[in-house]
């Protein structure tokens, strides 16, 4: 599955049989007829930009990490808009291929840091240890 981060990350010079593989692992995951391009994120994944054929404009954003996991970007979608069902199928996806999506790693450092000093000052207020 780690091939697939790989075909995203050289996605110009991926060869089309290549290219089709993926687009059609994305396919399965989101539902519809679409059209990919892959970029490198901030984060050293690959944003998966997901154009539906029907609508004719890019509906759903993914990201692949180096293992082969592949997870929604939340901050590119709207408040009101659900996204359930895709994260249930990237969940559905991950588990079928023994995969783990790390969540963590859309976040900042200082975010992580700000997440380990609230879980450790609330173990402390119910006097337990932290995980």
């Amino acid at each position: 599955m780690a091939r697939n981060y790989t075909i995203a990350s050289d996605w110009d010079a991926a060869t089309d049989a290549d290219k089709t593989d993926l687009k059609a692992i994305v396919k399965r995951v989101v539902g519809y007829p679409c059209k990919i391009a892959c970029k490198l994120s901030d984060e050293g994944t690959m944003d998966i930009y997901v154009f539906s054929e029907k609508k004719q404009k890019v509906t759903d954003w993914l990201e692949i990490q180096k293992t082969g996991a592949i997870g929604v970007i939340y901050d590119f979608y709207d408040e009101e808009v659900s996204i359930d069902k895709l994260e249930k199928a990237c969940d559905s996806y991950n588990t079928a291929n023994n995969l783990v999506f790390d969540y963590g790693s859309d976040c900042s450092e200082e975010e992580a840091e700000e997440e380990e000093a609230e879980e450790e000052e609330e173990a402390a207020d119910n006097n337990v240890t932290p995980k």
